[in-house]
């Protein structure tokens, strides 16, 4: 199924909140159900289980294209959004509540995928196409063979250092600023904080 023009752009435009670090605080009971559920995950890796949380990258933190039609038809200016706040956030949130969980963040790898030309969402709507589908199957499975099976499945050279460029851009928000924002706003509302 695809949206009408309008509606896939509304429906984009819904999510830049999540990028947008001077409402990150309107976010806080979203981020304490994601507490919730990495509480959850990590009691799961307690007992025994075998546990991989991914970040699914939404189409706008991926394709600039998509971001410049969003700001040209509504008139915004996206220049003080953070694209990877969400997964960072998440991420450090993931360490408060158990440093040991694996969390895989998709978007750096999506994000280089799509500036070398490669198209993963059906146009004109919000999921992955069979080639995003495809990414996150490589990446996922590349991390399950090397760490619950002892497998070498290294990914392909251009994505890892497409990736570690990535890794090395700065990045809107401070490291210190998530920490701060977890620290005082997500864990407060989770009651006593992490136990």
């Amino acid at each position: 199924m695809h949206f009408s023009e309008e509606l896939y752009l509304m429906t984009n435009k819904a999510q830049l909140v999540n990028f947008d670090p001077t409402q990150v605080a309107a976010l806080g009971a979203g981020y304490a159900a994601v507490y919730d559920f990495l509480r959850f995950a990590r009691d799961l890796r307690l007992r025994g289980e075998k546990v991989l949380i991914t970040l699914a990258p939404s189409e706008v933190q991926v394709d600039p294209a998509l971001r410049a039609r969003l700001a040209e038809h509504y008139q915004l200016d996206l220049a003080g959004h953070d694209w990877s706040l969400p997964a960072r956030t998440i991420r450090a949130t993931s360490a408060e509540v158990d440093p040991h969980l694996p969390v895989i963040d998709l978007t750096g790898y999506f994000q280089c995928r799509n500036a070398a030309g490669e198209r993963l969402y059906h146009p004109r709507n919000t999921h992955w196409n069979l080639a995003g589908n495809a990414l996150a199957g490589e990446i996922i499975a590349s991390y399950i063979l090397q760490n619950w099976l002892s497998v070498s499945a290294p990914l392909p050279q251009d994505l890892q250092a497409c990736l570690a460029e990535k890794e090395r851009e700065e990045s809107q928000t401070s490291a210190a600023a998530i920490h701060t924002f977890v620290a005082e706003k997500i864990l407060p509302k989770v009651g006593n904080g992490v136990e």
